[in-house]
């Protein structure tokens, strides 16, 4: 809408980032009926699978979303994981998220390509009045005042403005809203980093997962789909990072037979690292353009929808009261959680698993074992897994 003054588009929340976080908060708070704008400098959404483990925790905001019948039809959801030795034909490690149902209403784990959960939220939001994506349009800069901001960003080549109640930055690892608040993502980035590859493997449907093969060289295998597998390669810097030359061999050892096809693949550094600064006046961060966790573990998605899950709120009160503070509350709630929960544990599995080219994953599943014999510290780490113990 436009500002019959000064011409201006007006909106309640202005959104930088169209990925899952920033879909999941444009949703949320277009259901509470505030007038919400999405800007994402792509020129669609995203094609590639990327995140595809959802906890517990996550699928109760989708749930509270509408959304999570829909994921579970697309998705592969287990209820008791078996992280399979494919080398030794032997389960590692149980993980009996079902001993959770007192707890939750989701005690499983569900797996699901990133670009299908986007997908679903594209069609949600296309169905739901108050909200608004904007492709092809990079967010450049800010004007903040005491009763707004000025959204800059160029659409086409041309630059366009819109003025906002409130910003929130979605938009993650290279974020410009982080940018323009003097935030620096403050931590360490690990000496191990992944090669991705998803690739189709017919007649795998029972076999169990997630498969490790450590033999010559670590390798990890999700099932994404019915046939489609996603393949994780952690090696370090110095040595080349070269999937489609590890794939025939990794897919033998963990499958018994070679790839039909290779779908996508794609290589990156491990951090833990947490912006200096989420939120000044009325711009607020949310996911990877506020921390970045390990993908040991598989909670980077997870502790982002968290965030847009509580960020809703704090947004919603803030437009309610007319005034920033439910964001600072919501940033000391999410800062903490991430350097006691998400952050640490990741961090924790990661140096564990990873520790001399993967050479302690078998010692420390072993280690593992023994802890899930103990009631007690199985149930403790269950729900750190499922994100039952953040709130």
């Amino acid at each position: 809408m436009s500002d019959a003054d000064g011409g201006l588009e007006q909106r309640d929340v202005v959104i930088a980032g169209g990925g899952p976080v920033g879909l999941a908060l444009a949703l949320g708070l277009a259901r509470a009926g505030l007038d919400v704008l999405v800007l994402e400098k792509a020129d669609g959404p995203c094609a590639h699978s990327r995140a595809p483990t959802i906890w517990p925790a996550t699928q109760q905001v989708f749930a509270e979303l509408g959304l999570v019948e829909r994921l579970e039809e697309r998705g592969v959801t287990l209820s008791h994981p078996q992280i399979w030795d494919a080398d030794r034909g032997v389960s590692l490690l149980s993980l009996p998220m079902d001993e959770l149902a007192a707890e939750t209403s989701f005690p499983r784990l569900l797996i699901l390509p990133q670009s299908e959960t986007v997908a679903i939220l594209h069609e949600e939001i296309r169905n739901t009045v108050g909200v608004e994506i904007r492709f092809s349009c990079k967010v450049s800069g800010f004007i903040q005042d005491s009763f707004g901001v000025d959204v800059i960003c160029r659409r086409f080549g041309l630059e366009e403005r819109v003025r906002a109640k409130y910003v929130a930055g979605c938009d993650g690892e290279e974020s410009t809203v982080r940018a323009h608040l003097g935030g620096k993502l403050e931590g360490k980035t690990y000496a191990t980093r992944a090669a991705l590859a998803d690739i189709r493997v017919s007649g795998g449907e029972d076999l169990a997962f997630p498969r490790i093969s450590t033999d010559p060289r670590p390798v990890i295998a999700l099932r994404l789909g019915a046939d489609i597998w996603r393949l994780i390669f952690p090696h370090s810097r110095r040595q080349p990072a070269d999937p489609e030359r590890w794939i025939s061999d990794a897919s033998t050892r963990l499958f018994g037979k070679v790839p039909e096809a290779l779908i996508w693949s794609d290589t990156f550094s491990l951090h833990r690292r947490i912006s200096s600064h989420w939120v000044k006046g009325r711009i607020v961060l949310a996911g990877d353009a506020a921390h970045l966790n390990s993908p040991v573990g598989g909670e980077g998605l997870d502790a982002g929808m968290q965030d847009a899950k509580l960020l809703s709120r704090a947004l919603e009160a803030a437009v309610a009261v007319d005034h920033p503070q439910p964001l600072v509350n919501y940033v000391a709630n999410r800062r903490r959680a991430m350097e006691r929960g998400t952050g640490a544990f990741t961090d924790i599995a990661s140096r564990s698993l990873l520790f001399g080219g993967g050479r302690m994953i078998r010692p420390t599943f072993a280690i593992a074992r023994l802890l899930f014999a103990v009631p007690g510290w199985r149930r403790r780490i269950l729900r750190r897994l499922a994100l039952i113990d953040q709130k």
